[in-house]
């Protein structure tokens, strides 16, 4: 008889994907991304540079508070219908970047499926600009913020994201 399958610990999938993420980063820009300690629960009394699953270092002008998820039971079908975890995930992050007034990017996969990104709307139309060379299947939705609104997002594969230089990414982003 076969051996059941051991469970992966969830946290651990959880911090192993975002160390995957922050060396991703590091790799791509040339800067030391680091996973927050805490599960990106660390706080220190009133200040809030610290949010998010991965930051990079002090003096980067990365525009983005970085959400990380690898879990299982999420569809594209349930992001289309907004609904699901990826609405709360998304929520979080969008907190987690108005406090430190930056940039939401929510970094999501689940096993064997492909890594996916996640931003506003209007920051995807700018990468998505003819000046860009953003070259890759995407879809664009609505998710319920919680409150009542609606916000618009886009969504896209994570691998296409660091095609862009650091640079014009940080650039237009940052406009």
């Amino acid at each position: 008889m076969a051996e059941k399958k051991k469970r992966k610990n969830s946290r651990a999938k959880g911090k192993g994907f975002e160390r995957v993420i922050a060396k991703a980063f590091s790799a791509w820009s040339g800067e030391s991304f680091q996973l927050v300690p805490a599960s990106g629960g660390l706080r220190w009394g009133k200040d809030n540079r610290v949010a998010g699953d991965i930051v990079p270092p002090v003096d980067s002008e990365f525009p983005f508070c970085i959400e990380c998820k690898k879990r299982e039971g999420w569809s594209l079908e349930q992001i289309l219908k907004g609904t699901g975890e990826v609405v709360e995930w998304w929520n979080q992050c969008t907190r987690d970047a108005n406090n430190i007034d930056q940039t939401p990017l929510l970094i999501f996969s689940k096993n064997r499926s492909p890594i996916y990104f996640m931003v506003r709307y209007e920051d995807f139309v700018k990468l998505c600009d003819e000046g860009s060379n953003f070259n890759t299947n995407y879809f664009i939705t609505t998710l319920d913020t919680g409150d009542g609104e609606l916000e618009c997002v886009g969504i896209g594969f994570f691998d296409e994201l660091l095609t862009f230089e650091k640079e014009y990414l940080y650039q237009i982003i940052s406009e």
